[in-house]
């Protein structure tokens, strides 16, 4: 049976993304909310979800339901071509019954051939795999993209990776060697004092009723100003305990509040779509029952 498809263009495209390594692992079509849903998934699929951090894309809106298979079906071929692992069972484009065998423009050929400029192949890879300012991931560091327990499993696998001679510099001491002959050197290159400092943040004052007082480059430099403009007696160490202190605080009631948003929504949502929106994992909102 011939299956009549909708012409209506609510339909989309959408992709999962593995954020450990910035590949896409699944290509989907749908409408509504399927492109966030967790249920009806394939094991190979929620294999992925249930242990990896993961992002999921949009790549074209307001289609109608034939060409949503035929993008469907395109970016299948094309990942698969490059060489992306994809959880998809199917080859896409289910609903799209001139996709299949001799019927497909695509039937015996990839995606580009002998005569296809090497320019428009490269160009095609850049788009597709995201690389550099293209990638969505692009400038947020894994720490950052990462949750903690993700990020020290990945640590620990990076490190592991690098020891003894596996190391590319294993016995190069060279460094070594000339700290060891110029002990003012290693002291300035090895110190990172106040902005220099990798983990250094910004600081942003604001007076009881919201208004931005100032703002500083790094914490140490607020403690400073507020010494030095009569508002504390503090040592800079304490001061700097008490703004760690105010930051974790709120940090806490943020999160204090996404269990709040969370705890309201168990009646409307299911589970894994509210743990999609908050944040929170899964094991959280069900202690929130």
């Amino acid at each position: 049976m011939i299956k009549i498809l909708d012409k209506e263009k609510v339909y989309y495209v959408y992709e999962w993304i593995r954020l450990d390594t910035n590949e896409p692992f699944y290509v989907g079509k749908g409408k509504g909310n399927r492109w966030c849903c967790l249920s009806k998934r394939n094991k190979y699929f929620n294999r992925i979800v249930n242990s990896k951090e993961v992002a999921v894309y949009i790549l074209h809106k307001n289609l109608d339901e034939e060409t949503a298979f035929d993008y469907e079906w395109y970016y299948i071929d094309l990942y698969r071509n490059i060489g992306f692992k994809l959880t998809n069972v199917a080859e896409g484009g289910e609903g799209g019954i001139h996709l299949y065998g001799e019927n497909n423009p695509m039937y015996g050929r990839t995606w580009w051939d002998d005569n296809t400029p090497r320019i428009k192949i490269e160009n095609w890879k850049k788009k597709v795999a995201s690389k550099g300012e293209l990638n969505p991931m692009y400038g947020i560091s894994p720490r950052e993209r990462m949750s903690k327990k993700t990020y020290l499993n990945w640590l620990k696998k990076k490190s592991i990776s690098v020891i003894g001679e596996r190391n590319p510099n294993f016995n190069n001491h060279t460094l070594k060697n000339k700290y060891k002959d110029n002990p003012e050197l290693a002291k300035i290159n090895n110190s990172r004092p106040r902005e220099r400092n990798g983990r250094s943040r910004p600081i942003i004052m604001y007076d009881m009723n919201m208004n931005l007082i100032k703002s500083f480059p790094f914490m140490g430099a607020c403690g400073e100003w507020l010494i030095e403009n009569g508002y504390s007696t503090c040592k800079i160490k304490t001061l700097r305990d008490k703004i760690s202190a105010l930051n974790e605080a709120e940090r806490k009631g943020i999160q204090q509040g996404k269990r709040e948003i969370a705890k309201a929504l168990l009646d409307v949502l299911d589970i894994e779509t509210i743990a999609l929106k908050t944040g929170l994992s899964i094991d959280e909102i069900n202690k929130l029952k």
